[in-house]
């Protein structure tokens, strides 16, 4: 029997980690007073690109409409659910994508800078032992599927062309602008290795790093970040078209 049109449509997840009751996960209070919350910045990239994402076929949802700290367990029950539905209409496995979007942070003490906290930075203006925090961005594999370290090398693709130059791109061997030889990172995360899926996680930028997160805090870059993500999919799911 033939498929119907509506069951060959692929099916996208977006994860927005962390919520506003999420204790931590937000950047420093910077020296204009501006402050960067992550729970609002993951759902606002979930938004920006379901919605480019609304001029292709692909039958695209937000896994964590709330604004609420959502358990990793439910979330998980949420995708499977999805998942198993599409399945059940004709949807095949590399058709089904879970993407997790986050933002990164530094803990690395050793990566701070010994001048005292109150010495501005001459670059940035900021206190001193946030000038060297890393910055960049980089995403997650589950290594146990093919599906979805492709998922990641095209995402690494498109980050090498589409964020500013002096953006690393992390890899396996570090700056994939520096070592090209560099693979997307494998994890076993829970978001990973769970959902019956292709899944990847996405680490957009340190909001640590006072220059990475003056970009998390625009609109621009939020608006570059939702186009990095609706790319990469996009031009995956024309692999299995």
């Amino acid at each position: 029997m033939a498929r119907k049109e509506t069951d060959l449509r692929p099916l996208v997840l977006l994860d927005a980690g962390h919520g506003c009751d999420t204790a931590g996960k937000r950047s420093p209070i910077w020296a204009d007073g501006s402050q960067l919350l992550e729970w609002e910045l993951n759902r606002d990239l979930a938004r920006r690109t379901q919605a480019l994402l609304s001029a292709t076929d692909a039958d695209v949802r937000l896994l964590v409409p709330e604004d609420d700290d959502i358990p990793l367990r439910i979330r998980l029950q949420r995708a499977t659910s999805q998942c198993n539905e599409h399945r059940a209409r004709g949807g095949i496995f590399a058709l089904r994508l879970l993407v997790s979007i986050h933002a990164n942070a530094s803990t690395d003490g050793s990566l701070q800078c010994k001048a005292p906290l109150a010495t501005p930075c001459h670059d940035c203006n900021e206190p001193c032992d946030l000038r060297h925090t890393p910055r960049g961005w980089e995403c997650f594999a589950n290594g146990g599927r093919a599906s979805s370290r492709q998922l990641g090398e095209l995402f690494l693709a498109f980050a090498l062309r589409m964020l500013p130059q002096d953006i690393p791109v992390r890899a396996s061997h570090g700056d994939l602008r520096q070592h090209p030889e560099g693979h997307v990172k494998s994890e076993q995360f829970y978001m990973l290795k769970q959902p019956p899926c292709v899944t990847l996680l996405t680490e957009n930028l340190f909001m640590d790093n006072p220059k990475d997160c003056a970009l998390l805090l625009s609109d621009n870059g939020r608006e570059l970040l939702a186009q990095l993500h609706a790319t990469a999919i996009s031009e995956y799911l024309e692999i299995f078209r």
